[in-house]
C-alpha cells in the first residue's frame, strides 16, 4: 500500500512538472527568438511576417481537436474503449475536411487579400503571398495534428504530450533564430514553421495510436458519434470564425492606417499577452477532460471549479501587475528603446486584454462541457462586433493605443457572462467567491506593484534588476497571499490530486 502511494506521489509529482513544461519553454525560447527575428527581418518585413503569422494561428487553429479531448474523457470514464475509436474518428475527418475548405479559401483569395485588405507595400506583397500560401498548407497539417493533440490530453497522457510540444517549440525556435541570423527573410521562416509541424504532428499520431490501448482510426463511425462531434464542432467553427473576423480586422486596419512597423509596435507586446493566455489555457487542457468527467458529480465538479479558478485569477493579476510595474524595463532589455518608447502602454493594455479572456478559460470550458458551446459563439461575436466598431470608431484619433484599448473594451463587455454559465451550469452565481478572491489579492498585488518599482527606479536597467525586482515583487506576492489563506498549499495539493487522480492510478 505504502508502495502505490509512494508510485501515485511520483506520478503526480512528474504529471506537475510535464504540465508546467508545457508552457515554460515553449515562452522562454518565444522570449529569446523574438528579438533576434525582429533584428533579423526588420520591423517592416517582421509586421508582414506576424501578419502570416496571424493568419495561421486564428485562420486553422479552430480548436476542432478539443471535440477529441472531450469524448475520450468520457469514453474513458465509462470503458467505452469503441467509442474513443469512434470519436478520434469522426473529429480527424472534420478537422481534415473544414481545414482543406479553409486552405483552398484563403489560397484562393490571397492575392486579393494582399492588395485589397492588407493594402501591403509593392516591395512586400510577392513575399507575403508566398508566405501565406505556406501557411495555408501548414495551418491543414496543424489543424490534423490538433486531433491527436487533444486525444492525449483527454487520455490524460500529458507527459507524452508535454514532450512532443516542447520538441516542437526547440525545433521552431531553434530554426527561425538560425535562418534569421544567417541572412534568410520570412518566406523562409514560415516554411520552417510548415516543416517542424509536419515533423510533431507525425509524432503526435504515432504517440497516440501507442499511448491508449485498443485505440485505432476507423471509418465506422455511426451516426451518434458522428452527428454528436458534428454538432460540438459546428460551434467551435462558428466562434472561431468570428474570431478570425476580428483579427483580420485588427491587422488590417493597423497596416492600413498606421503601416507594417506600426504593426511591429504593435504585435509584438501582443505575444506577452498572448503567452500569457497560453500559460493559463496549458492549465484549462488539463482541467477540461477532468470537467467532463464529473458532469455528473456537481459538488466536485463545483469545487474543482472554485479552485482553479481562484489560482487563474491569482496568475493572471500577477503577470498584469508585473507588467504594469516593470514593463519599461523589460522592453528596453528584451527588443530595445524602440520598443520601450512605443509599446509600453500596449503591453500592458494587451496584458490585461488577453489575462481577461484567460479568466473566462474555465467557465468557457464548463459551457462547452454541458454541450453549450454557443454561448462561447455569442462571446466571440460580441467581440467582433464590439471591437471591430470601436476600432472603426477611433480611427487614428488615437493611435495604435486606441485600437488595443477597442479590443479591450470588447472583452470587458462580456465578462458577465461568466455568472450566466455558472447560473445555469453549477446552479448558483458564485459572487461571494470571486469578490473575496478579489478583495484578498488587491492589496499583495498593491505592494507587489510598489517593491517592483521601487527596485527598478534604485537599479540600473538591465537583466539583473529586471530578475531582481520582479523576484521580490513576485515572492512577497505570493508569501501575502499564502499568509491569508488564498493560496492553501493543502488546497493546491487538492487540486493537483483532482487533476492527476488517474495518472495517479496508473502509476
Amino acid at each position: 500500500m505504502a508502495s502505490n502511494n509512494s508510485k501515485a506521489r511520483r506520478s503526480v509529482f512528474l504529471n506537475s512538472v510535464f504540465g508546467v513544461l508545457a508552457w515554460f519553454l515553449p515562452i522562454v525560447l518565444g522570449f529569446f527568438s523574438t528579438p533576434i527575428i525582429v533584428r533579423g527581418l526588420g520591423t517592416e518585413e517582421y509586421g508582414v511576417y506576424a501578419i502570416i503569422l496571424g493568419f495561421l494561428s486564428y485562420s486553422f487553429t479552430f480548436g476542432i481537436g478539443r471535440v477529441a479531448s472531450k469524448y475520450v474523457a468520457e469514453f474513458e470514464a465509462s470503458g467505452n474503449d469503441d467509442g474513443i475509436s469512434r470519436a478520434v474518428s469522426a473529429t480527424l475527418l472534420f478537422s481534415v475536411a473544414v481545414g482543406a475548405i479553409g486552405a483552398i479559401l484563403l489560397a484562393f483569395f490571397t492575392p486579393w487579400l494582399v492588395a485589397n485588405v492588407l493594402i501591403l507595400p509593392e516591395a512586400f506583397r510577392p513575399k507575403a503571398e508566398i508566405g501565406l500560401y505556406l501557411a495555408c498548407f501548414a495551418g491543414l497539417m496543424v489543424m490534423i495534428s490538433q486531433v491527436f493533440q487533444s486525444t492525449l490530453q483527454g487520455a490524460h497522457r500529458f507527459g507524452s504530450y508535454s514532450v512532443i510540444a516542447n520538441l516542437n517549440a526547440v525545433l521552431l525556435s531553434g530554426g527561425n533564430i538560425a535562418l534569421a541570423l544567417n541572412g534568410y527573410g520570412l518566406v523562409e521562416l514560415v516554411a520552417w514553421n510548415l516543416f517542424t509541424v509536419i515533423t510533431t504532428g507525425v509524432l503526435f499520431f504515432v504517440t497516440a495510436i501507442t499511448a491508449i490501448p485498443n485505440f485505432r482510426p476507423t471509418l465506422n463511425i455511426g451516426k451518434d458519434v458522428g452527428f454528436a462531434v458534428l454538432k460540438y464542432g459546428r460551434n467551435i467553427i462558428l466562434y472561431q470564425v468570428f474570431a478570425n473576423c476580428f483579427f483580420l480586422f485588427e491587422r488590417s486596419w493597423v497596416i492600413r492606417k498606421f503601416g507594417p512597423e506600426a504593426l511591429t509596435f504593435y504585435f509584438v507586446p501582443m505575444l506577452v499577452g498572448i503567452y500569457l493566455h497560453g500559460l493559463i489555457s496549458s492549465f484549462g487542457l488539463v482541467i477540461f477532460p477532468r470537467i467532463n468527467e464529473l458532469l455528473n458529480d456537481r459538488e466536485r465538479l463545483l469545487i474543482l471549479y472554485g479552485r482553479s479558478n481562484r489560482l487563474i485569477l491569482a496568475i493572471v493579476v500577477l503577470t498584469v501587475t508585473t507588467l504594469a510595474a516593470s514593463g519599461k524595463s523589460f522592453l528596453l532589455v528584451w527588443v530595445g528603446p524602440e520598443f520601450e518608447a512605443s509599446s509600453y502602454w500596449l503591453l500592458v493594455i494587451h496584458g490585461l486584454t488577453f489575462g481577461l479572456i484567460a479568466i473566462i478559460i474555465i467557465p468557457w470550458g464548463l459551457a462547452e462541457a454541458f454541450h453549450a458551446a454557443s454561448i462561447n459563439v455569442f462571446v466571440t461575436f460580441a467581440w467582433l462586433v464590439i471591437g471591430s466598431s470601436l476600432m472603426y470608431a477611433v480611427g487614428t484619433s488615437f493611435g495604435i493605443e486606441g485600437i488595443a484599448v477597442a479590443r479591450l473594451t470588447a472583452v470587458l463587455a462580456t465578462m458577465p457572462v461568466i455568472f450566466y454559465i455558472e447560473k445555469r451550469f453549477l446552479g448558483r452565481v458564485q459572487i461571494g467567491s470571486w469578490s473575496m478572491t478579489v478583495l484578498k489579492i488587491v492589496p499583495a498585488s498593491v505592494l507587489m506593484f510598489v517593491a517592483q518599482w521601487f527596485v527598478l527606479r534604485n537599479m540600473v536597467n538591465g537583466w539583473f534588476s529586471l530578475i531582481l525586482a520582479v523576484g521580490i515583487g513576485s515572492g512577497i506576492y505570493t508569501a501575502l497571499l499564502y499568509s491569508i489563506g488564498l493560496l492553501d498549499s493543502n488546497e493546491i495539493d487538492e487540486l493537483k490530486n483532482q487533476l492527476f487522480r488517474r495518472g495517479a492510478q496508473e502509476g
